[in-house]
């Protein structure tokens, strides 16, 4: 099992209450949501990073 860390985060109440219904919604908690949201986002810019990389071979 991979370790894990605690993580506070501070936002603005709007964006915390959209996380929540945005979560519910998908049928998840608000924690392996907001897990789900940086991981697509790691990927997204892993493949803009390659994408990059290739372009300039090109």
């Amino acid at each position: 099992m991979t370790a894990k860390k605690r993580v506070t985060v501070r936002m603005p109440d709007e964006l915390n209450e959209e996380l929540h219904r945005q979560s519910q919604r998908k049928g998840l908690s608000k924690n392996a949501f907001i897990i789900n949201i940086l991981w697509k986002e790691f990927e997204d810019l892993q493949d803009l990073k390659d994408e990059q990389e290739v372009d300039k071979y090109e």
